[in-house]
């Protein structure tokens, strides 16, 4: 809901409202998503990178 203020030349804004409280709550659960995603995709990456490196460690062992 909003309200302005009208003349010749401009038009002033006078009172603004959101009406709709939901955004909030929408905004918090995709930013919670999107957090959870990206802490899952960081451990899988960190769990994949240990297993390059205990192969590669366990490689180089075997040739010497």
């Amino acid at each position: 809901m909003s309200h302005y203020r009208a003349t010749r030349t401009e038009v002033k804004p006078v009172f603004s409202k959101v009406d709709a409280p939901d955004i909030m709550i929408k905004a918090l659960l995709l930013a919670m998503v999107i957090a959870a995603a990206l802490f899952a995709l960081g451990r899988w990456l960190r769990r994949r990178v240990a297993r390059v490196k205990a192969t590669g460690v366990a490689a180089a062992e075997a040739v010497h």
